[in-house]
C-alpha cells in the first residue's frame, strides 16, 4: 500500500506521532511519503519561526520519503496550506491519505478521492479544551466558523476520524458536531522497538554510573518543558520532603524562552542536591536510555509523549489528571493499574511525596506496576498495533 501523510511538522530527530507512524508503516511493508512544511525542527515549529523563503526539498529518512513544501497560505500561523499537493497526489497515486488535523489541503485530498474512489482518507485530531479554543476568538472564529466549515464540506470523503485522546473526541463532538459513533480513539504510542532494544542493552546501567547513582537506589523520572504549566515545582517540593539518601530524581528537559526564571527557581530549590539530576535537553532517542536508569515516573500535570515513552520503558506513572487549562484524563492508559492518577485538587507536594514514598518502599508493588506498564504499552501504545488499526479503517472490503 502507498500512503501519503499530510502534516505541518516532520522532525526526524523527534519521537512524535508523524515520525513513528511513518516508521512503522514502512516496517510493516508499506511505502510512505510525508508532505510537511519546511520547518527544520520542532523548536522552530512551536515558536512559529517560519522562514518564508525556505525552498522546497525532498530527502529520505530511512525508507520514508519526505517532501517539505513552503506554505502558499499562512494566516497568523493558524490557517496554512501548501501549494502543489494536488500534483503530488496525482503523481504518487496513494491508496491511503493520512491527514493530521483539519488541514486546508484536505480539499486536495478530497478531490483526489473523488477521482480515485478506492483511496481512503483518515484524519486524526489533537485539539481539546486544554490546548486550543481557550478564548472567544479561537473557539468561535477559528474552530466554530472556519475549521468547522472546512470539516463539514469534506466530511463525506473522510473514512475515519481519530481523536488521539478522549478529550479530543469531546471537543470534536461539542464544537464540530461529530458523533461519537463516527470516531475511534487512535492513541499516541511509543517507539516500542527502540524501547525494547534499550531495555535489552541495559543502557540505564551506564547512565546510573555516570551520574553516580547506586544500583540499589530508586530513581524517579520526570521531564519535558520546564514551565509552570507542567508543575514540576510541585514534584521538586515533594521530593525534597523525602530525605532518603537512596532516592534520586532525574529531570530531563529545559526551559524555553520566557520561562528561565522558573528554571532558576527549580535549581535554587534543589541547591545542588546530589540526589537531584538536571539532565537538560537530549535527543529524542536518548530519552529512552535515561528512562532505563529509572524505576517510575512522575508528571504532575500536562500530558506529553513522555508519558507513553515511560510506559514503554516499564515505568509506572504518578500523574495529575488536569490543569487550569482543562481536564486531561489519562485513564484510557491505565487498564492494569499502571498509573496513579491524581485529581486536580490533589496535585500537591504532600500527596505526591506520599505516593512516591509508598511506591519506593514496596518493591513488590513496584515490580507489579512495572509489568503492568509494559503490558499496557504492548496492547495499547505499540505502533505495530496502531498501524494495523489504521489499515483496518482503510480497508476497501
Amino acid at each position: 500500500m502507498k500512503i501519503v501523510m499530510l502534516c505541518d511538522l516532520y522532525d526526524e530527530t523527534s519521537q512524535y506521532q508523524e515520525n513513528l507512524l511513518a516508521k512503522y508503516y514502512v516496517k510493516n511493508g508499506h511505502e510512505v511519503i510525508v508532505i510537511a512544511a519546511t520547518f527544520n525542527n520542532a523548536a522552530d515549529y512551536y515558536a512559529n519561526r517560519y522562514e518564508r523563503n525556505a525552498p522546497a526539498r525532498q530527502y529520505l529518512d530511512g525508507r520514508v520519503r519526505i517532501i517539505k513544501l513552503p506554505y502558499s497560505v499562512n494566516i497568523l500561523s493558524r490557517l496554512r496550506k501548501f501549494g502543489g499537493v494536488a500534483d503530488i497526489l496525482g503523481h504518487e497515486r496513494p491508496d491511503l491519505i493520512f491527514v493530521h488535523d483539519i488541514h486546508l489541503n484536505l480539499a486536495e485530498a478530497a478531490a483526489y478521492k473523488r477521482a480515485n474512489p478506492r483511496c481512503r482518507i483518515i484524519m486524526d485530531y489533537h485539539a481539546d479544551y486544554s490546548n486550543s479554543g481557550r478564548n472567544w476568538l479561537s473557539l468561535s472564529i477559528l474552530h466554530k466558523m472556519i475549521r468547522r466549515r472546512i470539516l463539514r464540506r469534506y466530511r463525506k470523503y473522510i473514512d475515519k476520524i481519530c481523536p488521539v485522546v478522549p478529550v479530543s473526541a469531546t471537543f470534536l463532538n461539542e464544537v464540530y458536531g461529530i458523533g461519537y459513533d463516527e470516531m475511534e480513539l487512535l492513541p499516541l504510542g511509543a517507539d516500542t522497538d527502540l524501547a525494547r532494544s534499550v531495555r535489552l542493552a541495559n543502557a540505564g546501567t551506564a547512565i546510573r554510573s555516570a551520574l553516580k547513582i547506586p544500583p540499589e537506589a530508586i530513581v524517579v523520572f520526570t521531564g519535558g518543558k520546564l514551565a509552570p504549566l507542567k508543575r514540576t515545582h510541585v514534584l521538586v517540593e515533594a521530593f525534597l520532603q523525602l530525605k532518603d539518601p537512596n532516592l534520586h530524581l532525574m529531570i530531563v528537559g529545559d526551559a524555553e524562552r520566557g520561562h528561565s526564571e522558573y528554571k532558576r527557581r527549580l535549581l535554587d530549590e534543589c541547591a545542588n542536591n546530589p540526589r537531584v539530576h538536571f539532565i537538560g535537553w537530549i535527543d529524542g532517542r536518548d530519552v529512552y536510555r535515561y528512562m532505563d536508569a529509572c524505576d517510575f515516573a512522575v508528571f504532575p500535570a500536562s500530558q506529553s509523549t513522555l508519558w507513553q515513552q515511560s510506559l514503554s520503558m516499564g515505568l509506572p506513572l504518578i500523574v495529575g489528571k488536569g490543569t487550569e487549562l482543562g481536564d486531561q484524563d489519562p485513564s484510557y492508559m491505565n487498564p492494569y493499574g499502571n498509573m496513579i492518577i491524581l485529581a486536580k485538587e490533589d496535585i500537591r507536594n504532600d500527596i505526591i511525596a506520599q505516593q512516591i514514598r509508598e511506591l519506593a518502599d514496596d518493591r513488590t508493588l513496584l515490580k507489579a506496576r512495572q509489568a503492568a506498564a509494559l503490558r499496557t504499552c504492548d496492547e495499547l501504545l505499540n505502533y505495530d498495533r496502531i498501524v494495523l488499526k489504521t489499515l483496518s479503517f482503510a480497508s476497501t472490503e
